[in-house]
């Protein structure tokens, strides 16, 4: 028996079958074209039954390449007649974002899919005697017993998520993001569709047709998460290229049909003067707000912080969420962010959250590819540029460019004479045995090696693989759906086809960004090398006796008592800031308690003694 589940309730849930097979969805309209939604759909001749969670980016193209007419069909029905076609070849021709599964009864195959860099959540459980699967473990939870994956969980305690499908629900699994898993007669199949790698690189005949190209593209992935049904759209805004880049082209995307867009910058209390750290900026506001006074169609609302009973909170949104928030101290932006946008109607908010790992990649981390790429004489130009008399960057220059081809011993003596203790510390004191050592030695595999990566493009890379959130919290708790146009893969696969030196020149630490935006982008912005210091203000609204209060009252439940080591973490609230003092930094101690305090939150609510 299969069960496709999900939490009903709603006027717009269907259920179909299909000989043992029970198909389900819960329709939250987000598309215009999913007033026309009817699935679950039968396909080939009624031989599968199909369901997805989709909004297609190229629906005119998709539909040419299918022969259909595309009006009047949701994208769900113009996915499911495009999976008719090309079955998993279907992801070599749309675009967007995407989790879809088909139970084919000639076959007795269940494929469950999601598109590259999507945000949209697949999870599903593998049975002896059935297979599950929903958008969310809660919908899984009715015909799978919950239970704690404490191996997953220990390794949350070392701020991490091993990339290996599991979640912290025991025996239920995550579809990745570029991947496909096909079940069926007992045997589990996965298939990796898509991994951002290098393309090319590129020759065009004039440098000023990447930055064209790099503009085109970024207009292209806004313009298609404009779509919506209903609501407002609005625009995360923070003092970097990435957000500016975002809310420039959707505020001049809109302009032709004098379309409204609502602009929302994060930023500490009103009156707030804590220091920030060195190459921080923590109110981005005053730069947020250069980009945002360029547009007659912008409404800029800045988000300040306000307090709130933080493990209350942290609980309710725990509720809602596949897994538990590691860094609490953003909840107090994040959180008030939200409450504004739903107040305001918006539905849609783009943000561009992948946007370091492609549109604004960029600086000494593709030194090591220059060399490859235009050799010695090249590098040296650009390294001057970028390093100029600045000791320290000639050494960060040396380091990502020379340090990958040195032996890890000779890598490490290096590290020690110039006064750096080589790699991280991976302990994790945090956790008890035996998940420290399961963590540690896991940790040690990820990141043991302290040399610097051979290749910016390589190194980012293994970041876009690893990064996997869907947002699915935002849409539960505040109805206000996240799109990432920075996550666009026809953007991405560009960006990872460029020269090396479209991402570091003499002239630039940026150039192609630089060349594509200039005139979009305020000077002030491409100029700030200053990075902004999310919720600078965050040690005013954790009180260490609020933390100690919560995590005593957690220690009572039995698992959150085997995998933490309580006392240890509440040893580390001594050293904790008192209100009023104004720390430079969330510190690694720091970082540890708040982890063990999400993640004891988490544990207490679905695991209760």
């Amino acid at each position: 028996m299969l069960d496709a589940l999900t939490p009903w309730g709603r006027e717009s849930s269907r259920v179909d079958r299909l000989g043992d097979a029970a198909f389900g969805r819960n329709l939250d309209k987000r598309l215009p074209e999913d007033d026309f939604d009817i699935q679950p759909q039968r396909i080939d001749s009624g031989r599968c039954i199909f369901v997805a969670d989709a909004r297609i980016d190229n629906r005119q193209e998709l539909a040419a390449k299918v022969a259909i007419d595309e009006r009047g069909l949701s994208d769900a029905a113009l996915l499911a007649q495009s999976w008719e076609r090309w079955g998993l070849e279907l992801f070599d021709h749309v675009e967007g974002d995407i989790a879809l599964a088909c139970w084919d009864r000639s076959r007795d195959l269940l494929t469950l899919a999601r598109s590259a860099m999507s945000a949209k959540p697949l999870f599903y459980h593998a049975g002896s005697r059935f297979l599950a699967f929903a958008s969310l473990p809660a919908g899984l939870h009715v015909v799978h017993s919950k239970s704690l994956d404490c191996n997953h969980a220990a390794t949350l305690a070392g701020l991490f998520t091993y990339p290996d499908g599991s979640t912290i629900f025991a025996g239920i699994r995550s579809v990745r993001h570029g991947r496909a898993v096909q079940l069926g007669r007992g045997q589990e199949h996965h298939v990796r569709f898509w991994q951002p790698a290098r393309q090319g690189p590129l020759r065009y005949g004039r440098d000023a047709e990447y930055g064209e190209h790099l503009l085109d593209l970024t207009q292209q992935a806004v313009a298609a998460r404009l779509r919506r049904h209903h609501g407002t759209i609005a625009s995360q805004l923070s003092a970097g290229r990435d957000s500016s880049a975002v809310t420039a082209v959707a505020a001049d995307l809109l302009k032709p049909s004098n379309g409204k867009l609502i602009v929302l910058t994060a930023a500490p209390r009103q009156g707030f003067s804590g220091p920030a750290l060195k190459g921080r900026l923590a109110d981005e506001s005053g730069l947020a707000a250069i980009t945002a006074g360029r547009h007659a169609n912008v409404e800029h609302i800045i988000s300040r912080t306000r307090p709130f009973d933080v493990d209350e909170r942290l609980r309710a949104l725990h509720g809602l969420h596949y897994s538990p928030m590691l860094n609490p101290a953003n909840l107090l932006w994040w959180e008030e962010m939200n409450r504004v946008a739903a107040e305001r109607g918006v539905s849609v908010l783009l943000n561009g959250a992948a946007g370091n790992m492609g549109l604004s990649a960029g600086g000494a981390d593709y030194l090591p590819d220059l060399l490859a790429e235009r050799g010695w004489a090249a590098w040296l130009a650009a390294a001057v540029g970028h390093a100029g008399h600045s000791p320290g960057r000639w050494r960060n220059a040396l380091n990502v460019s020379l340090g990958p081809h040195l032996p890890p011993g000779i890598y490490r003596s290096l590290l020690r004479a110039t006064g750096r203790d080589g790699p991280l510390d991976l302990a994790v004191p945090a956790l008890r045995p035996p998940y420290r050592a399961l963590t540690e030695a896991r940790l040690k595999e990820l990141f043991g090696d302290p040399r610097p990566s051979r290749s910016g493009f390589q190194s980012r890379a293994e970041l876009l693989a690893r990064r996997d959130y869907p947002e699915t919290i935002n849409q539960a708790a505040w109805g206000v759906e996240y799109r990432d146009p920075t996550a666009d893969r026809r953007l991405i696969d560009f960006c990872f086809s460029l020269p090396a030196e479209q991402l570091v020149s003499p002239q630039s630490a940026r150039p192609v960004f630089d060349a594509a935006f200039r005139g979009l982008v305020p000077d002030e912005v491409l100029r700030n090398r200053l990075r902004g210091q999310q919720s600078a203000d965050w040690f005013e609204h954790f009180h260490k006796h609020h933390i100690r209060e919560a995590l005593r009252g957690y220690g009572g439940n039995p698992f959150v008592a085997e995998l933490l080591d309580l006392d240890y973490v509440l040893g580390l609230l001594d050293a904790w800031p008192e209100p009023g003092t104004r720390p430079l930094q969330i510190s690694a101690d720091v970082s540890t308690v708040l982890a063990a305090f999400s993640l004891a939150n988490f544990i207490d609510l679905h695991f209760p003694r």
